[in-house]
């Protein structure tokens, strides 16, 4: 977790900020902006690379991590951000319900290996938003990832599509 915190981190400098991630066992979700196409897919190969590197590193271990197994999609109106934030911020109760863990049990539970944790209040809706308790338990310092978002639709364009977020959604299963 800490080896690809600090690659996203370093991102901004090759002209991709990475806004909110969800990092699994087997996989990684991003949202990011770049300034324009190439420059997303400059930065998104610089990352992929460094990912493998620092992930190779830590574990030990040499060799192809991702495969250029990636999928990229522009997300251009406000309901497929929000659809996105939902996905990559809920990703590990996803797979948590896949497992059999009631949703119940999951209802407070923020993933601690996302962004969830650092959004703005006013990200979650009144009456549907996290604890201080479980947002403490998910934090573990400052954002890893340290990019503000700049377009109007990362931002608060995805309100207009839903409001804000309900700690209870959760991505599609199957």
């Amino acid at each position: 977790m800490k080896a690809i915190g600090g690659v996203l981190r370093r991102a901004i400098r090759r002209g991709i900020r990475v806004v909110h991630y969800s990092i699994q066992g087997n996989h990684v979700h991003l949202i990011a902006e770049g300034s324009d196409k190439s420059a997303i897919a400059r930065g998104m190969q610089w990352l992929f690379s460094r990912m493998a590197f620092e992930v190779n590193r830590v574990s030990g271990r040499s060799g192809s991590l991702f495969r250029d197994r990636h999928h990229r999609h522009e997300l251009e109106t406000p309901s497929e951000m929000r659809r996105a934030l939902v996905y990559v911020l809920m990703n590990g109760r996803k797979h948590l319900l896949e497992q059999g863990i009631t949703a119940e049990r999951l209802y407070s539970w923020i993933d601690p290996y996302s962004t969830a944790a650092w959004l703005p209040a006013d990200a979650w809706r009144a009456g549907a938003r996290p604890t201080e308790r479980a947002l403490a338990k998910a934090r573990a310092g400052p954002c890893p990832c340290g990019a503000e978002p700049l377009t109007w639709l990362v931002g608060v364009g995805w309100k207009k599509a839903g409001g804000a977020l309900r700690l209870s959604e959760t991505p599609a299963i199957g």
